[in-house]
């Protein structure tokens, strides 16, 4: 089948002298494909159905620098997402593009007659680290999003919406407090019974059944990869079910190829639902992330490949060829809507376990996270931010969003959040009704007013 996509895709863009030929290949479960991009408005365009995997369109004037973005629906509800639940940065042109998963999949057999709406009712039970204060931000494809407080049944807390179809985020606390205390976007088209898993980034979901809050297939993990690791099963989602005890799965590979790379994700048995590098618990030497951030390895030499997975992280062990470790780097993402790259932190030589970026400038247009990158690659995504910080709020996606102006952004790396201080370059310029103290603070001179310090370059002291 894959020859006869590759053929398919060389014989598009022979005979489209004018257009570009966008090809991709889709999670199993995929029942329709559209693409939107700066070369059509930024509106969904359906694309043509090659096999169950994969899709192809022709679009003419489109030029490989236009960016763009692949749904499995007519809307933003269907938007793909990375295989941990995170936002897919703007694409640039590639021949052959692969989505690892959508926020959600369409089913064009059942979309409701237009004004046919009805009562969706969506039971979660929320993992236990998060508090006794959850709320949810519930909008109907189409239409105006709000805050509701879910009632509670028990274990379960419950929102129902009158709609055609219901997109939904739960979230531990009120308003936007960073991405580890939110879910993914959920749409739903039915009653919806669901299990809420905390990650690094934002939580995932597992349906399960509403009688006894189960999940119906409780063992049903998986793990996929390339050929090497795989063989004729490559990058299938259930190519390999592990094996459970208790919380615990784990699965041994023999007989791997010394010296071939192996690539590997865990998942659930569906696109829907995956684990790669950035889900890696103490990565040990050997043990990297590819560029699509698959879980990737080399044996030095014969022997056992373990791999164990207790619903959050995976752990990798085996002989692995060595490599150089993993270079970290953290960076500020959104600036500029530049998702690619980022603005890099340095440490802090005050703080060990602290990264900054001092003086940036944030537009009204930006809205910003720090981005771990291994190697380069983009490997966990923190909006966490400090309540002591400048004001802020957060758009849909759980970026943060400031007031245009110059900030100081400080990232803790072992508790995963940001402080934000903003930076005011006039002393004097700062309204205020009350009395400035000036006075030594570790061995500067600091002016308190309005209960906060800044130095006498008019920079917010912490």
């Amino acid at each position: 089948m894959k020859k006869i996509f590759t053929f398919f895709a060389a014989l598009a863009c022979t005979m489209s002298m004018f257009a570009l030929t966008y090809n991709v290949t889709v999670p199993a479960g995929t029942k329709a494909c559209y693409i939107a991009g700066e070369m059509n408005g930024w509106s969904q365009v359906e694309m043509t159905k090659v096999d169950d995997t994969h899709y192809t369109i022709d679009v003419a004037d489109a030029t490989e620098a236009m960016k763009y973005k692949y749904c499995s629906g007519p809307s933003w509800a269907y938007v793909e997402k990375t295989a941990n639940g995170d936002e897919v940065a703007n694409r640039t042109y590639s021949a052959a593009d692969v989505v690892e998963t959508w926020a959600s999949v369409y089913d064009p057999t059942n979309v409701p007659e237009p004004g046919e709406t009805k009562d969706i009712t969506v039971k979660a039970k929320v993992p236990a680290v998060w508090t006794d204060q959850i709320t949810a931000w519930v909008w109907p494809t189409g239409g105006e999003g709000k805050e509701v407080v879910p009632t509670q049944e028990g274990e379960w807390y419950v929102v129902t919406h009158n709609c055609s179809e219901l997109n939904i985020i739960y979230k531990n606390g009120a308003g936007w407090n960073g991405d580890a205390n939110q879910t993914v976007d959920m749409t739903f088209t039915e009653n919806a019974c669901i299990e809420i898993t905390a990650g690094s980034g934002k939580a995932n979901y597992t349906v399960v059944d509403c009688e006894n809050g189960e999940n119906p297939n409780p063992s049903a993990y998986y793990i996929t990869g390339n050929d090497a690791l795989v063989g004729a099963l490559a990058w299938d989602a259930a190519a390999i079910q592990m094996t459970p005890s208790g919380a615990i799965y784990t699965h041994t590979f023999t007989g791997l190829a010394v010296g071939a790379e192996c690539q590997m994700k865990v998942t659930n048995g569906t696109w829907e639902q995956s684990w790669g590098f950035a889900a890696v618990k103490d990565a040990s030497l050997g043990v990297k992330s590819s560029p699509e951030g698959n879980i990737a390895f080399t044996l030095a030499e014969e022997g056992d490949v373990v791999v164990t997975f207790d619903g959050t992280t995976v752990s990798v062990i085996g002989n692995f060829v060595p490599g150089e470790p993993a270079v970290i780097t953290y960076v500020l993402m959104g600036v500029a809507g530049d998702w690619t790259t980022g603005i890099a932190l340095e440490p802090n030589p005050e703080n060990e376990n602290e990264y900054r970026l001092l003086g940036q400038d944030i537009t009204e247009a930006d809205a910003v996270k720090v981005v771990t990158l291994s190697d380069g690659v983009a490997t966990a995504w923190c909006g966490n931010v400090d309540e002591w910080s400048a004001e802020h709020s957060y758009d849909e996606s759980g970026n943060i969003v400031l007031a245009p102006g110059q900030y100081d952004f400080y990232y803790k790396v072992a508790e995963d959040i940001i402080y934000i201080g903003k930076v005011s370059t006039d002393i004097e310029n700062i309204p205020t009704s009350k009395h400035a103290t000036k006075f030594i603070h570790n061995g500067q001179i600091v002016v308190l007013r309005d209960g906060v310090m800044f130095n006498l370059l008019g920079q917010e002291v912490k």
